[in-house]
């Protein structure tokens, strides 16, 4: 017991007075639920023992936390902007008559300054609100982020639009064989329907009629058209690795082995010794480091050859094998005791193309059904019929001209209302969803409740294993379940909301079109030009693809206005009725999906924590910052033990940090957790403050999943590894409720 201290009454007494007479004088003096959080957080980095780096400020905590919500929402508006501009510029592309585009890097960056600027003030007048004092030393570091991810979105942007101008130039053969199709087919709807016209033909026959044409014209086409390319993946893959990594004989064999092993795992057995460690967690966790980063990396590229929608060719397997070599090499550098023979590396490529296969064969068969005529010319079967059947009821030129124009302009409106319809889902998700509406750290805890929710093991572990894999999931889960909701049917009023939006711009277009005509007194092609060049970033309804020379005798614009608003009001009936039952699969085809969107919004730095492989929460991709995550874990989550022993270790990171425990390096070397900074470059960019509060969850975790996470990385909770008492008294309730607080 300390001897007493006959000051103490003195001392408390001086420091009461100068804390009342600080608050007389100051304008700035905290309120006493704040004084009382500083007190707080002064005795939590006493308990610690390592005072100036343990020092939390939870009112600080509190303001990063909301300045990091503030930043997801100036990030999206920046970035929803700029997928505005993305749709813009495709529709102008797309319109344009030349394969090629004059479209630079900075008339992207110009069209986004306007908002960004606007953003930038909204930035500036936060800084300067109710906790300036506290955010003030923030200021530059989230200006720099934010001047990081304009850059980024732009670079982005840009590069969509020009893989797009190189999709169109690679394409110019097959759009300039499918117009001379569709040339040859109106003329013979025309001829038949010149031929009907004079008898009496009853719709049965008139279908008969055009069934017969309609099979003669498809066999023309099929003929004239190449027999599509046989995908044999597997020897290709086979053929490229070879040369790539100078390989004579074996190859094969190793390929097949891969492609026949269901797990389409790398097999543990003979793969070890690459490695430089023997300790089997560290061998676990580099190998799956490894296999981890690589399998994203490919992911990239291989997402990146989809959206590109040229197929699938030989290249795009020399694209993969160089971003896992440049995966390989970037573990590499960051440990200097890993070294990767060829062979290892050519192991490591076979798993990841191995797994890769069925995205391949999807991206041909994509690419197959999108430039087959036949495809293409069944899903307009029934649009040639009508206008067919139109011209045998003697229809006019004009009634003619505005139907088959309104049935072009469909699937143009079709586009942009699903174009729409998606940026308006995570608009409204991100309002409304409380996972999606603050910042990585929020996400991170609902992902975790989910979890715990479900309570299985599977889910626990894919989460544990692919961190990355599973919060594509989660969002991906979390977007179908918001669209499908029964109870208020949103996808479909969503999409009829987005339609009667496009209908009246259309609508102001056609009335716009018509007054510039009718001034200059000029016939249907002229308006066809002005409708079409008011139309131009709006919607991908391209000038060239609708030929009129037919209708050169219409003069009536009053008449045409008439008859186009008729035929638009029954294609806007046509969409509605096929709205009533939309699901979001009817938005499969957009290029900006919703879960992409929310996925690349929530993204942000992967890296986990060296000790217990939680996440780093940070919204930066390559952060400047040490990473850092709110919720340590125990390390027996991720399969560590004590040294020597098959007994777990239950020890969390931050608790491990403010301690006296020393840690086993690979090369045997043994130093305290306290001076974990000085491991390594991995460790060295990692904050893992001391903290000795509770964190419930994955102590209820641990003790709820006991006995699979023996089996799964057959170790025990035995000895040394045994689980606390106080554990087991956590309930899964009282997890969720810490979360939910954070």
């Amino acid at each position: 017991m300390a001897p007493p201290n006959p000051s103490y009454c003195q001392n408390v007494k001086d420091l009461k007075e100068m804390l009342l007479s600080i608050s007389k004088r100051g304008k700035n003096v905290l309120k006493i639920s704040e004084f009382k959080a500083r007190i707080q957080d002064l005795w939590r980095a006493l308990l610690t023992e390592n005072f100036l780096f343990s020092f939390k400020n939870t009112l600080e905590i509190a303001a990063y936390s909301k300045l990091e919500e503030m930043y997801g929402k100036w990030t999206w508006s920046l970035r929803s902007h700029l997928i505005q501009e993305e749709n813009k510029q495709y529709n102008i592309i797309n319109n344009s008559t030349d394969v090629t585009s004059n479209l630079t890097r900075s008339m992207i960056e110009k069209s986004v300054l306007p908002k960004y600027n606007e953003t930038r003030k909204e930035i500036e007048t936060y800084f300067k609100g109710e906790d300036a004092e506290l955010l003030t030393q923030w200021k530059t570091n989230f200006a720099n982020r934010f001047e990081t991810i304009k850059e980024d979105l732009v670079i982005d942007t840009y590069k969509k639009c020009t893989d797009l101008i190189e999709q169109k130039s690679a394409l110019n053969s097959v759009d300039q064989n499918r117009s001379r199709y569709e040339d040859q087919l109106m003329k013979k709807c025309k001829d038949l329907a010149s031929k009907l016209n004079t008898t009496d033909v009853k719709d049965v026959q008139l279908e008969k009629e055009f069934d017969t044409m309609w099979e003669e014209s498809m066999d023309e086409v099929k003929n004239s058209v190449l027999a599509p390319k046989i995908l044999n993946f597997r020897i290709e893959v086979q053929n490229i690795l070879q040369k790539e990594f100078q390989i004579e004989n074996g190859i094969s064999t190793n390929v097949e082995k891969m492609f026949h092993n269901e797990s389409r795992e790398i097999q543990r057995n003979g793969i070890w010794d690459w490695l430089p460690f023997s300790r089997y967690q560290e061998q676990t966790n580099i190998f799956k480091k490894i296999t981890e980063d690589a399998e994203n990396a490919a992911n990239v590229v291989i997402k990146h050859i989809e959206n590109r929608k040229l197929g699938y060719n030989e290249n795009n397997i020399h694209e993969v094998i160089k971003c896992v070599q440049e995966t390989v090499d970037s573990c590499c550098e960051h440990n200097a005791k890993l070294k990767l023979t060829n062979t290892n590396r050519l192991d490591l490529a076979i798993c990841i193309l191995t797994n890769a296969e069925w995205k391949f064969q999807k991206i041909h068969d994509d690419f197959q059904r999108a430039n087959d005529p036949l495809i293409y010319f069944s899903s307009k079967k029934e649009e040639y019929f009508n206008s067919f059947k139109i011209r045998c009821k003697g229809a006019t030129n004009t009634t003619i001209f505005a139907d088959t124009l309104c049935s072009k302009l469909k699937a143009a409106m079709h586009q942009a209302v699903c174009d729409q319809a998606s940026l308006y889902i995570v608009d409204k998700m991100k309002s409304e969803c409380q996972a999606f509406n603050g910042n990585r750290s929020r996400l991170q805890n609902y992902i975790l409740i989910h979890l715990a929710e479900k309570e299985m093991f599977e889910e626990f572990n894919e989460y544990i294993q692919k961190p990355q894999q599973y919060f594509v999931k989660y969002i991906t889960e979390r977007v179908e379940e918001y669209c499908s909701a029964k109870e208020n049917n949103k996808i479909n009023k969503i999409l009829k909301s987005c339609l009667e939006l496009q209908k009246k711009l259309v609508v102001n277009v056609i009335a716009d079109a018509t007054t510039a005509v009718q001034t200059n007194k000029g016939d249907a092609s002229s308006w066809l030009d002005e409708f079409s060049k008011r139309l131009d970033h709006k919607f991908n309804f391209p000038r060239h693809g609708l030929v009129i020379a037919d209708y050169k005798d219409i003069n009536d614009i009053a008449y045409l206005t008439d008859e186009l608003t008729k035929a638009m009001e029954t294609m806007v009936t046509q969409l509605n009725t096929q709205y009533s039952t939309a699901s979001l699969r009817d938005l499969e085809h957009v290029r900006n999906k919703p879960h992409d969107m929310l996925c690349e919004q929530m993204s942000g730095c992967w890296a986990q924590c060296p000790f217990c492989d939680s996440l780093c929460t940070n919204t930066i991709l390559n952060h400047a910052e040490d990473h850092c995550t709110p919720i340590h874990r125990p390390q027996a989550v991720t399969g560590w033990s004590w040294h020597e022993t098959n007994f777990f270790c239950t020890d969390i990171c931050t608790s491990l940090v403010a301690s006296d425990i020393l840690y086993v390096l690979p090369d045997g070397k043994i130093m305290p957790y306290k001076d974990y900074r000085t491991i390594g470059r991995e460790h060295a960019s990692w904050s893992i403050t001391p903290d000795l509060t509770v964190q419930p969850y994955w102590k209820w975790f641990v003790c709820r999943f006991k006995s699979d996470l023996e089996e799964f990385y057959n170790l025990q909770f035995k000895g040394s590894g045994a689980i606390p008492d106080g554990w087991t008294k956590i309930t899964k309730d009282e997890a969720i409720a810490d979360l939910h607080k954070k």
